[in-house]
């Protein structure tokens, strides 16, 4: 068994996921140590054919349909257990010691069950990469514009744009593009919500091992750089209706019927209205179609559930 069990979930990511794994493989971290696992969600370019015989380290497999990101490292999570997992996106770069100083540390630090790094942007600059549990009042700061107006008065939901991310600290969550964390928590919450397809389901696991003790600690000293977006940026309608689906998905398991009333409500008059009144300001309507076709299906899925 290995010590550390690295799972990508991988979907037409291309030469992205091969540079990816190929700072995996170029880490001071010996193989003995590790083992990493692509999970492909039935993608039809090239990444796969591109990483084929990459290293013996190498475990891939295929499904022949996209079942989302929490469902693809749920395969992983029930079938190959090791002391530790490390969540990793095919857009990131690990540094040479990345690996082997997070594996230390965590090692040094048992009562620390999640541990997440420092994210540099491709610009190089600090990228946010922690976030906070929202509240009711936080959310709809999120879907009325406020929170991208003034961070620092109006809090965002989840993402903690308000904190420059210099410092190390206790956090409520760190985001799954890099997450490694103790095997024993994962199975103790039993991993991912399978009701999740994209986004938040990262959010949701951190929710429950808080409730069940576990500590999740942000490491400023350790870093990677995270491209961010990945191959979502390619499907914005889509990833804007997961993004959409998935808040209602997490405020009806963590909030009142109240909230989650208010939520649909401003979700589905305010906030559209809101990102076209922006359009009209900036005169940049590039995205109409692609709010138009996500809040379409959003409506769709409320009302149908499909």
């Amino acid at each position: 068994m290995s010590c550390l069990n690295i799972i990508v979930v991988n979907w037409n990511a291309g030469e992205t996921l091969h540079t990816c794994l190929q700072s995996v493989f170029n880490s001071t971290l010996d193989k003995s140590r590790y083992h990493v696992f692509v999970v492909d969600n039935n993608s039809i370019d090239n990444s796969i054919d591109l990483i084929s015989g990459l290293s013996t380290n190498l475990t891939i497999i295929v499904n022949k349909v996209n079942i989302g990101f929490g469902g693809a490292c749920n395969m992983v999570l029930e079938d190959y257990p090791s002391e530790f997992v490390l969540l990793l996106n095919p857009d990131v770069i690990i540094n040479r010691d990345t690996l082997s100083d997070c594996l230390a540390f965590i090692e040094q630090n048992p009562d620390i069950d999640v541990l997440g790094v420092k994210n540099f942007n491709l610009e190089g600059k600090v990228a946010t990469s922690c976030a906070r549990f929202p509240s009711t009042c936080r959310l709809v700061n999120d879907i009325l514009g406020l929170s991208k107006i003034a961070p620092k008065l109006f809090k965002p939901g989840t993402i903690m744009t308000d904190w420059d991310h210099l410092d190390s600290r206790d956090v409520d969550h760190v985001i799954g593009a890099y997450m490694m964390a103790r095997y024993s928590i994962l199975k103790e919450v039993e991993f991912f919500d399978k009701d999740y397809f994209l986004y938040l389901e990262d959010l949701d696991l951190t929710k429950k091992i808080k409730k069940a003790g576990g500590r999740i600690y942000y490491n400023s000293e350790i870093s990677i750089i995270h491209e961010g977006g990945g191959t979502t940026k390619r499907i914005r309608a889509i990833s804007l209706y997961y993004s959409l689906q998935s808040r209602i998905i997490y405020s009806r398991k963590h909030f009142k019927p109240l909230s989650t009333a208010l939520f649909i409500l401003l979700s589905t008059t305010f906030e559209p209205l809101i990102r076209i009144i922006k359009m009209c300001i900036t005169f940049d309507f590039r995205d109409f179609y692609n709010i138009c076709r996500a809040y379409g299906k959003y409506y769709k899925w409320l009302i149908f559930g499909k």
